[in-house]
C-alpha cells in the first residue's frame, strides 16, 4: 500500500500504515491515535524529504491536507498523548502476556512491532523528542522480542517465554 513512497519518505511507512489501522471501523477505531500517527509521519517526512524530489513534496502536501482535515474533524483533544500512550501500552501488555504464557505467534510479533511504532509516535508530545525512560525501555523490549520471536518462528522453533 505504501510501497510507492519516494525513497526519502520510506521512514513514514509504518506510521501511515498504523494510522490506517486505527482509522478503520471496528474495535481498533481511534481517530485521535490515527491522526497523531499521521502527524508524526508528516514530521518525519518533512525532516527527511529530498527537497529536489517533486513527488515527495506532492505526497507531503497531500498528507498535510489530510492532517488538517482530521484536525478540524476531531477538534481539540486534551489527552492525545495519554490516548496514544495508553493504546500502545494495551497492545504491548496483551502481546507480552501472550508471549509470557508461551503462546507467541506471528500476531504477537505484529502486536509488539505495532506497540513500538505507537511508542515512537509519543515522541511528538515531548519537546526534545525523547521518550520517558519507562516507555523507552518498553519500546526497546518490544522491538527486540518481536525480532526474537519472528526468528524462532521462521526457524521452526517455539519461542521460549522468560522464566522470571
Amino acid at each position: 500500500m505504501y510501497d510507492d513512497l519516494p525513497p526519502s519518505l520510506k521512514g513514514m511507512k509504518d506510521f501511515l500504515f498504523k494510522a490506517d489501522q486505527f482509522q478503520r471501523p471496528g474495535l481498533a477505531n481511534n481517530p485521535v491515535v490515527a491522526h497523531h500517527c499521521r502527524v508524526f509521519a508528516l514530521e518525519l517526512g518533512l525532516k527527511d524529504r529530498d527537497k529536489g524530489d517533486k513527488s515527495a513534496m506532492d505526497m507531503l502536501m497531500q498528507l498535510m491536507d489530510q492532517v488538517e482535515k482530521e484536525k478540524a474533524q476531531i477538534g481539540l483533544v486534551d489527552d492525545a498523548k495519554a490516548q496514544v500512550q495508553d493504546t500502545a501500552m494495551k497492545i504491548f501488555l496483551k502481546a507480552d502476556n501472550k508471549y509470557r504464557a508461551g503462546q507467541a505467534d506471528l500476531s504477537t510479533v505484529k502486536a509488539l512491532k505495532g506497540a513500538a511504532v505507537l511508542f515512537d509516535v509519543c515522541r511528538q508530545f515531548h519537546p526534545d523528542g525523547e521518550l520517558d525512560a519507562d516507555v523507552m525501555e518498553k519500546q526497546k523490549y518490544a522491538k527486540y522480542k518481536a525480532a526474537e520471536i519472528f526468528m524462532c518462528l521462521k526457524e521452526g522453533r517455539a519461542p521460549q517465554p522468560p522464566t522470571d
